[in-house]
């Protein structure tokens, strides 16, 4: 809603643009810089020699670019097996929990002590207030 609302109230710096499907979208001044700036980017990366390939599968058409559907851009690609993932260090149940216990504990001194200025502060501004 609030993204809606800060569209709404720049809408005279919107731009019609078409996205990777072919349809008429809207964007608003910065993301059009942004975009003005990546192709210039493409641009310069195709005459470079390289292939610049858009698999977000969304958003705005983008100059100097092949969209293609991600899963698509990994069968032609991604010809590597990836590695296992590794696992998380076997931890201490017992020393984690007095962590947390120590923290929380640390925690609740220092929201007592917001606690207590600002009942004093709040006094002391009733006062001034009289």
């Amino acid at each position: 809603m609030m993204e809606w609302q800060r569209i709404a109230r720049h809408r005279t710096h919107l731009h019609k643009v078409i996205d990777v499907h072919g349809k008429s979208i809207y964007t608003d001044a910065q993301m059009h810089t942004y975009l003005q700036q990546f192709e210039r980017d493409f641009a310069q990366y195709r005459r470079e020699g390289l292939t610049i390939i858009d698999a977000t599968e969304g958003g705005v058409a983008k100059q100097h670019t092949i969209a293609m559907p991600l899963v698509e851009f990994l069968e032609q690609h991604a010809q590597t097996t990836l590695p296992p993932l590794p696992l998380p260090a076997p931890h201490e149940p017992k020393k984690r929990l007095i962590a947390t216990r120590n923290r929380l504990a640390e925690i609740r001194v220092e929201v007592q002590q917001l606690k207590d200025i600002s009942r004093k502060n709040r006094q002391g501004h009733s006062r001034h207030a009289r």
